[in-house]
């Protein structure tokens, strides 16, 4: 739905279509619908701002955000910071992804096995 703002700019009516990665499995898409009056698009903020108006205001926090777009003949998701521009996959359409940001805490100094492997740690730690 499409209208004009007062200050003379036009309202959109955008779709956002976003995954949730949590612990390597990506969760069915979700889609919330916003109208939104910008001149200068939408950024990563805003979008942050209507998830956590729907989900909890520290939902979107506990996410690194990447969106899809076009690149060369195919598709890439590319990272997000705050202010940075999210251009449409279509006309009002925009697909984003959001993977959980977990942070490692050794729990009495017990450490993942991945950790060791990977030379993350020293064995004398264990």
């Amino acid at each position: 739905m499409e209208g004009q703002n007062q200050g003379g700019g036009e309202v959109r009516r955008l779709h956002i279509i976003y995954f949730l990665s949590r612990k390597g499995r990506i969760e069915h898409p979700h889609l919330i619908r916003v109208h939104h009056f910008s001149r200068n698009g939408i950024r990563l903020k805003d979008v942050k701002r209507w998830l956590g108006e729907l989900r909890g205001k520290d939902m979107p926090e506990s996410f690194a955000w990447s969106y899809k777009r076009k690149y060369k003949s195919g598709y890439v998701w590319q990272d997000l910071l705050d202010e940075d521009l999210i251009t449409p996959i279509s006309d009002n359409e925009y697909v984003l992804k959001g993977s959980e940001i977990s942070s490692i805490i050794p729990i009495k100094g017990k450490y993942p096995f991945s950790l060791l492997i990977f030379g993350l740690i020293s064995p004398m730690i264990i």
